[in-house]
């Protein structure tokens, strides 16, 4: 056993790239709205559900971008408990 406790920051930092680029695509899809053949109910319930989704989205897209900088700061937590660890364990053998 070498003594070290190390956290895999590249697998950390790829996990939340991988998360950001997901959330960069995620509601740029263009939906239309328009609808020239339903009746006037459904055309009003098909805008407000469009706009329900559009928001959903952005939300979605809000809560992963939000996880993706979530594992980025475990991962820059880490970096600094294995630093006090090391720190601790070479004290222990001088």
């Amino acid at each position: 056993m070498s003594g070290e406790i190390k956290i895999k920051e590249a697998a950390l930092n790829s996990v939340a790239s991988s998360i950001m680029d997901i959330t960069q695509g995620l509601g740029s899809e263009f939906i239309s709205n328009l609808d020239n053949m339903s009746t006037i109910d459904g055309n009003k319930a098909s805008i407000n559900s469009y706009d329900e989704i559009k928001e959903c989205l952005k939300n979605i897209g809000s809560a992963m971008l939000s996880t993706s900088h979530n594992i980025s700061a475990v991962g820059y937590a880490f970096k600094g408990y294995d630093a006090a660890a090391s720190n601790v364990f070479k004290s222990r053998k001088n």
